[in-house]
């Protein structure tokens, strides 16, 4: 319950970040690659994480394998003490990994198949035995689990050490096979280097660094069985066993506190919230979201997005933190957060080429096959393109998905089928809109770009009420009115425009007060810019002019034209 109430957003966000196909060729690739039953197993049980619930069921299960099996291993060591600490820190190391979207939850996987390997080593009693089991298990860890094979490795080598010093060459056994291994693997390109056969960081995202922690549960491992060799003939009373107990548990909260301020991913909870929610379409929660402050553009890119899917945009104008332009034009990088948006954004105004372009761009970012949001997206763009055989590339792919099998069967029926597309209110509304003019060498200019999606579909409101917003942020009121001038030509949308906008109309022609009635500006906005006018003629020598004005006309585009810089 803790994990779904505070981390439910994170699941449904890594969800998103691979892809299992369940197809023999997928799985075949993914089992005989480099540690592939760890990776077939936790991408298994990552696409389940689309589901309520299951994503904090899954990690917690986890997370107490891990537990429960670093206790096993204890008590089969020294079953006088209880070193509870140290798998519980262990879990908690883990757990903090798991919050972090770029590591790999296969190495919770391997991490799990190393400890089970070594807890059934130690029982295995007749030195040749113990040789054998040792080396098939450092053989089978390494196809199975990847560098977790050199963890179980060194930890057999120190148990025999520790235990059996005469056997010298047994102890080292092991090592040897991994790092003849690791050897041929590097030179046949089997794996990439040996960086990656001997530490942990492939389980991280290959162009970051990984934290520190990620180094913390392995050498936890290796100190507990050396603790608990060392404390074999420690004896102390069972009063004294409880509180000893009981102090490694209350340590525990105490590092979880001081872990939370630098790995509890705190940073990017509420970006993962609003990216959930617009790939739900769950226009209304973004925007009920966003009536607190905004303290990063990300936010401000999906407030906007989401104003112009319910035709808010220039209703809702000034009444949010939208972060003036910089909230309506991304940045553009080539980190999967940004091109996420500007697909999202430039699917949201029309520009299908533009979507499309960012969508594949994303895609390729998200080094597990790809992301199953993405993928829907390029079916879409292509079917609304008419590139048939495209779509129905990526259709076949999400039809071998387990959540995303129904969608993709559903979008056959617009296949080679232009009456379907046409008659359907998506796709049909943003083919009609497509450009017909060659903008794409100015794409990177948004004003010349809307201007070509409004020319090729007038009633595209929000692509007019972007531009609009766009021209009012920038105080460039001249290219609004050219604007309004060309699009806004009968009485009907006159009157439909946005109160923000009418009052930027009154600024233009504020010495024509015949042009606010040939505008159709509503009686309503005329009255309150007279009042305006009055309070700023009255307070204008008052140093505190700005802030008197607010408590009456704080939301108004005059005050923003004034004293907004």
């Amino acid at each position: 319950m803790f994990l779904q109430h505070y981390f439910e957003f994170h699941f449904y966000y890594v969800e998103q970040l691979q892809l299992f196909l369940y197809h023999r060729a997928f799985l075949s690739d993914l089992l005989f690659s480099f540690g592939g039953l760890s990776e077939l197993i936790s991408r298994w049980l990552l696409q389940f994480f689309i589901h309520p619930k299951m994503g904090a069921l899954i990690t917690t299960a986890l997370l107490l394998a891990i537990a429960i099996l670093m206790n096993s291993v204890t008590k089969k060591i020294n079953p006088k003490i209880s070193l509870i600490l140290i798998p519980l820190l262990s879990s908690v190391f883990i757990f903090f990994l798991h919050l972090n979207h770029n590591y790999y939850i296969a190495g919770t996987v391997a991490y799990i198949l190393a400890l089970a390997a070594f807890l059934f080593y130690l029982y295995i009693q007749r030195p040749i035995a113990n040789l054998i089991v040792s080396t098939l298990f450092t053989l089978l860890l390494f196809w199975w689990a990847g560098p977790a094979a050199f963890l179980f490795a060194v930890t057999v080598t120190l148990w025999q050490f520790l235990t059996t010093r005469k056997r010298v060459l047994h102890a080292l056994t092991p090592l040897f096979v991994f790092v003849i291994l690791a050897f041929v693997s590097v030179r046949l390109s089997w794996v990439g280097d040996y960086r990656q056969t001997f530490l942990p960081a492939i389980y991280f995202h290959p162009k970051l660094t990984p934290p520190p922690i990620i180094y913390f549960p392995w050498g936890l491992m290796l100190l507990l069985v050396a603790i608990s060799h060392l404390l074999r003939n420690l004896n102390i009373s069972r009063r004294l066993q409880y509180v000893v107990v009981a102090g490694q548990l209350l340590i525990v909260p105490v590092i979880v506190y001081t872990l939370i301020p630098t790995h509890g991913q705190h940073s990017s909870a509420e970006y993962k919230k609003m990216d959930y929610y617009l790939r739900m379409e769950g226009w209304n929660d973004i925007i009920e979201g966003s009536k607190k402050p905004i303290t990063n553009l990300l936010h401000a890119y999906y407030l906007n997005i989401a104003l112009m899917e319910t035709n808010q945009l220039g209703h809702q104008f000034l009444m949010f933190d939208q972060k003036g332009t910089k909230g309506l034009v991304p940045i553009e990088d080539k980190g999967l957060p940004s091109l996420v948006v500007s697909n999202e954004l430039n699917f949201t105004l029309g520009d299908i080429a533009a979507s499309q372009r960012f969508a594949f761009e994303a895609n390729l970012t998200v080094s597990k096959t790809g992301s199953p949001r993405l993928y829907k997206r390029l079916i879409q763009t292509n079917l609304i393109n008419g590139e048939y055989a495209v779509a129905e590339k990526y259709i076949q792919l999400l039809e071998q998905t387990h959540a995303y099998k129904k969608w993709a069967m559903e979008q056959r029926r617009f296949l080679y089928n232009d009456k379907a597309i046409t008659d359907d209110p998506l796709l049909g509304k943003k083919r009609r809109g497509l450009p017909t003019d060659n903008y794409l060498l100015a794409s990177h200019d948004p004003v010349h770009k809307v201007n070509s999606l409004l020319k090729a579909d007038p009633t595209n409101r929000s692509a007019f009420d972007y531009l609009a917003s766009i021209f009012l942020f920038e105080k460039q009121v001249s290219l609004f009115i050219e604007l309004v001038d060309e699009y806004c030509t009968t009485e009907e949308t006159l009157a439909d425009l946005p109160e923000k906008f009418q009052e930027g109309i009154i600024v233009y022609y504020e010495s024509d007060p015949s042009a606010w009635e040939r505008y159709n500006v509503n009686p309503r906005v005329t009255e309150k810019y007279i009042n305006y006018k009055q309070l700023y003629l009255e307070n204008r020598s008052d140093p505190r002019v700005a802030d008197i004005l607010y408590r009456s006309f704080g939301n108004t585009y005059w005050l923003y034209l004034m004293f907004n810089d």
